[in-house]
C-alpha cells in the first residue's frame, strides 16, 4: 500500500511538472496590433469573431487588441513591447525596424495587394513631364518605392519632380484641391481619387510590388514558439473562412471599414491573400532593402534570411 501511494504521488508530481512546463510555454497575455486597412480581411475576421480568444481560452491566455494602422507606429509598439504581434506589416516597415535593432520576424504571409497601390495624377500630368510637377505621398514606404521604380524605369529621363512627404489622406486632399499634381495612394483612397477624375500613371503590380506579413517580435517567437504556431493556425482558419464564405466575410469587412459592399468586393478580389512566402517574396524583401539603402532610409542592411521564420516559407 505504501509503495502504491509512493507511485501515485510520484506520478502526480510528474504530471504537475509537465503541466507547469506547458503553462510556461505560453504567455499570460498577448497584445495584438489590429491592422485592418486597406482590407486585411483575415485580421478583421480574427478580431470580430474572437478567433484568437477562442484558441487561447483553454490555456488561460488573454488577448488584447490594439488598433493601429501606420507601419512606423506598429514597429514602435513592438519595440516597446506594448505589443508582440501585428496582423499585417509591410516589408518596408519590417526592414526599417530590423535595421534599427528592433527585431521583428515574419511568421506567415498575409497578402500581395500590389494592384491597390498606385501613382495617380490630375490635369493630364505625369512626374516625368517637368521638374515643376509636385508629387505627394509617404516617404520610405511601398508607395515611395513604387514612385522610385517608376522614375527609374527610363534611365535616360533627367526630370526630377518635387516630392513632398505627407500621409495618404493629406495627399488625396492636396490632389483634389489642386495643391499637388500627383499622389501616391492605396485602397479606398486610390478609388476615391479615381472617382474624382485622377488618372492612374503607375501601378505597383508592374514594379517591385507590395507585400504584407503576419509578424511577431523575435524575442516572443523564441520564448513562445507554441503561441506563434497557434496564432498562425488561427490566421489559416480565417483564410479558410474567406475562401469558403466569401459573401459573408466580405460583408463583415465592408461593415468594419464603413465602405460599400461593391468596393469591399473589389478590394478583396485584388488583395492577393496568401500564407507561405515563396522565393519571389524573399527576393522582394531583398529589393525593398536595396531601395531603402539606396535612398538613405537605412544605414546598414540585415540578413534577409533572419527575418522569415521557417514556418512562414513554402
Amino acid at each position: 500500500m505504501k509503495k502504491l501511494l509512493t507511485l501515485l504521488l510520484t506520478a502526480f508530481a510528474v504530471i504537475c511538472i509537465f503541466q507547469a512546463k506547458a503553462s510556461a510555454e505560453l504567455p499570460r497575455q498577448i497584445d495584438v496590433l489590429y491592422v485592418k486597412n486597406p482590407f486585411n480581411l483575415q485580421g478583421i475576421l480574427m478580431k470580430k469573431n474572437k478567433m484568437l480568444e477562442k484558441e487561447f481560452e483553454k490555456d488561460g491566455v488573454k488577448i488584447n487588441w490594439i488598433e493601429m494602422g501606420s507601419g512606423a507606429r506598429q514597429a514602435q509598439a513592438l519595440a516597446s513591447n506594448s505589443a508582440q504581434v501585428a496582423t499585417a506589416m509591410n516589408f518596408s516597415s519590417l526592414l526599417l525596424a530590423n535595421t534599427n535593432g528592433n527585431k521583428i520576424q515574419i511568421v506567415s504571409g498575409v497578402a500581395r495587394p500590389s494592384e491597390l497601390f498606385a501613382l495617380v495624377c490630375t490635369k493630364g500630368k505625369t512626374p516625368k513631364d517637368s521638374n515643376d510637377t509636385v508629387v505627394g505621398g509617404p516617404k520610405g514606404t511601398a508607395l515611395h518605392q513604387l514612385f522610385a521604380d517608376y522614375m527609374n524605369s527610363k534611365k535616360e529621363q533627367k526630370v526630377e519632380p518635387k516630392f513632398i512627404h505627407m500621409t495618404q489622406n493629406a495627399a488625396l486632399s492636396a490632389l483634389l484641391t489642386e495643391k499637388i499634381d500627383c499622389a501616391l495612394l492605396a485602397g479606398a483612397l486610390l478609388e476615391k481619387a479615381k472617382q474624382n477624375g485622377a488618372k492612374e500613371v503607375a501601378n505597383a503590380k508592374n514594379f517591385t510590388g507590395v507585400n504584407l506579413g503576419l509578424v511577431v517580435k523575435k524575442e516572443f517567437a523564441e520564448k513562445y514558439p507554441e503561441a506563434v504556431r497557434k496564432i498562425v493556425d488561427v490566421q489559416e482558419k480565417a483564410f479558410e473562412l474567406i475562401k469558403n464564405n466569401p459573401k459573408d466575410t466580405i460583408e463583415q469587412g465592408a461593415h468594419e471599414l464603413g465602405i460599400p459592399i461593391e468596393q469591399a468586393e473589389n478590394l478583396a478580389k485584388k488583395y492577393g491573400y496568401y500564407q507561405k512566402l515563396s522565393t519571389g517574396d524573399i527576393k522582394q524583401l531583398e529589393l525593398t532593402q536595396r531601395f531603402l539603402k539606396n535612398y538613405g532610409f537605412i544605414g546598414r542592411t540585415v540578413p534577409i534570411g533572419e527575418l522569415v521564420l521557417p514556418l512562414a516559407k513554402e
